[in-house]
């Protein structure tokens, strides 16, 4: 596996790539990333990646099984990623996620997702709780669901140990001008390991849903 950064060219540089590669948004940027992985067209994707920005540069974190390649001149700095883990190991991370639920809902034969955060918002005015219980009650219903995928990844938090921000609802389009809507959120905290094998597949392959847009790397730092 492979750790990549890419950087994106800064300024009125940045905009005339935007505007030359037509890479102006989420769906875009992934279809650019594929570039970088020109050895198998017909291969299935094989990389995650976490957009970044700080100040006015703009970042791409990648986990890849293929090496990537520079596509447009970009700049890449790659390593080998095979980190040592063992149970009981203590790591801060970041993780940007989908958090959905999915359930049957009434007239329809598929189950049907939903966002969390808004969910349990909706649930919350449903019940008229006060403005604090409502803010509660969206946290714990958030956290849970990182609980929950932190359970089915060899991973465990305390939810004390965790926060989350940056809610957004993205709304993308796609050549053909098809409409995808999704939400994400940031998490940060402390985790521990609780199955080296089950966190290895979690750093490699991704958390959640919407890995083609972004969500579910797993960004780890040693305590």
């Amino acid at each position: 596996m492979y750790f990549s950064k890419v950087q994106l060219p800064t300024g009125a540089d940045y905009f005339f790539f935007l505007k030359e590669s037509n890479y102006s948004n989420l769906y875009h940027a992934h279809q650019l990333l594929w570039k970088m992985f020109p050895n198998n067209p017909v291969a299935q994707r094989d990389f995650l990646f976490r957009e970044q920005q700080v100040n006015n540069q703009i970042y791409y974190y990648l986990v890849s099984e293929r090496k990537p390649e520079s596509v447009f001149g970009l700049e890449i700095q790659t390593k080998d990623y095979f980190p040592k883990i063992s149970k009981g190991d203590l790591y801060r991370f970041s993780l940007r996620a989908n958090p959905v639920i999915t359930r049957k809902s009434l007239g329809k034969k598929n189950s049907v997702q939903h966002d969390v955060l808004m969910d349990a918002k909706k649930e919350a005015r449903e019940k008229d709780f006060s403005k604090e219980v409502e803010y509660n009650h969206i946290r714990n219903k958030t956290i849970n669901w990182l609980q929950k995928k932190a359970e089915a990844n060899g991973f465990s938090i305390i939810p004390e140990n965790v926060s989350f921000d940056q809610y957004r609802q993205h709304t993308l389009y796609k050549k053909n001008k098809q409409q995808i809507k999704f939400s994400t959120v940031d998490y940060y905290g402390i985790l521990e390991v609780d199955d080296t094998e089950m966190f290895k597949k979690s750093l490699f392959y991704g958390i959640g849903k919407k890995k083609a847009f972004g969500c579910g790397l797993l960004l780890i730092k040693p305590i």
